[in-house]
């Protein structure tokens, strides 16, 4: 084929062949720029997924940081929790001062009330629950 003089026949070949090139790179092109705005909604897909899970984990340490307060409490050591050390610091102390202090009030109860027909009602149990 001559550049300068092709044949009908030559230049519809070349035509044919130049135009199917062409619609291969369109085609080409915009799959590429399908699978790019995939890629981009997978990335924010992946993006809220990572979120979640760094919610997710510290939620989680918060849990095992409150176990912790609590099983350290519950050894006697207080746990770091402000409300238990401001009461002494030892979960089993404090139990054991609720339960001495439920104790005498419920001898107090009982000798407080004078008459011998009325049987006082156990406060402890009350107390305890």
């Amino acid at each position: 084929m001559s550049w300068y003089n092709p044949s009908q026949d030559e230049a519809a070949d070349e035509y044919y062949a130049s135009k199917s090139r062409y619609m291969n790179v369109a085609n080409q092109r915009n799959s590429s720029v399908r699978a790019a705005i995939a890629c981009t909604m997978e990335k924010a897909a992946v993006a809220g997924i990572i979120n979640t899970c760094t919610s997710q984990k510290l939620n989680f340490e918060k849990r095992i940081e409150d176990i912790r307060t609590i099983v350290g409490a519950m050894e006697g050591n207080g746990g770091g929790n402000i409300l238990i050390s401001s009461m002494g610091g030892d979960l089993p102390n404090i139990i054991f001062a609720f339960n001495t202090s439920a104790e005498e009030a419920d001898i107090s109860y009982r000798e407080s009330i004078k008459c011998s027909d009325i049987t006082p009602a156990n406060l402890l149990y009350i107390f305890r629950a």
